[in-house]
């Protein structure tokens, strides 16, 4: 038995009504907590979930005592087909959920912003990974610890019409960057614009930041566009700056036909 919370303890910032889950495999699923299951089906439960709130309990600070939520519990699964892919889906969104990810509330939020720095998405600080088939994708099933795969952040970047500012793992192989650059040119509109880093940041306690395994990439086309920059002239800055010179201006990423913006550093 595996069980999953969702929408807990969100203060009531939630849409009430009736929910869709959907799954592959051949499995038994319940819905506990504010949910309620009112059918079920070959592939498809739909449930009624109605949000609770305490707000004398949240008002403690004490943990898990705000909402309920949702409690998806897999109470059986066949060994040779397993329950998988579930997608839990808010209401009115069945139909629209596999094309477009992202809810509109955010997308208006975000739509006052004219560049998206991905660095938090991508978990750029803790990312170690080397190779391209061990990046995150699509098919994960969370987007918690290797991070948001790259088709999503471009489809935000295509869909606000915002200019996308990547990250690339500080010990990414030649060909993951070949790989991203290419995923790049092929998914996001032509008329934007793109920047790329290749570096890993410290927090040292409470003070300044510095900047550390900034890896030269001389050895790597610079039709890519990706840069190495330092920040500030600062001591560590100073230090690096004979092993691994900061490139100021980027190049077009894999020849295509756009001219990357030119970032302060």
């Amino acid at each position: 038995m595996l069980s999953k919370l969702l929408l807990r303890d969100v203060n009531l910032h939630t849409p009430s009504g009736r929910f869709v889950c959907f799954y592959d495999g051949d499995g038994e699923i319940e819905f506990s907590f504010n949910a309620k299951v009112a059918t079920i089906g070959k592939g498809r439960i739909e449930f009624d979930f109605t949000p609770t709130s305490y707000p004398a309990c949240v008002a403690t600070f004490a943990a898990y005592c705000g909402d309920n939520g949702i409690l998806l519990t897999i109470v059986a699964t066949n060994p040779l087909n397993p329950s998988h892919i579930i997608r839990v889906i808010m209401p009115g969104y069945e139909a629209t959920y596999a094309t477009q990810p992202f809810h509109p509330l955010f997308l208006k939020t975000m739509s006052h912003y004219s560049a998206i720095r991905f660095m938090p998405w991508q978990n750029t600080n803790s990312d170690l990974t080397e190779e391209w088939s061990h990046r995150a994708a699509p098919g994960n099933a969370t987007f918690g610890t290797a991070g948001v795969p790259l088709e999503y952040m471009i489809q935000l970047s295509n869909t606000l019409g915002a200019d996308p500012w990547f990250c690339i793992p500080h010990k990414a192989s030649n060909g993951y960057i070949a790989n991203f650059t290419a995923t790049v040119k092929k998914l996001l509109r032509p008329d934007l614009k793109v920047l790329l880093f290749i570096l890993k940041v410290q927090y040292i306690f409470t003070k300044c930041y510095i900047t550390f395994n900034c890896r030269c990439i001389s050895n790597i086309p610079m039709k890519y566009g990706i840069a190495c920059f330092l920040r500030g002239p600062t001591p560590v800055s100073k230090a690096l700056h004979s092993a691994c010179p900061p490139i100021r201006t980027l190049h077009s990423i894999a020849s295509m036909p756009r001219e990357a913006k030119k970032y302060s550093t």
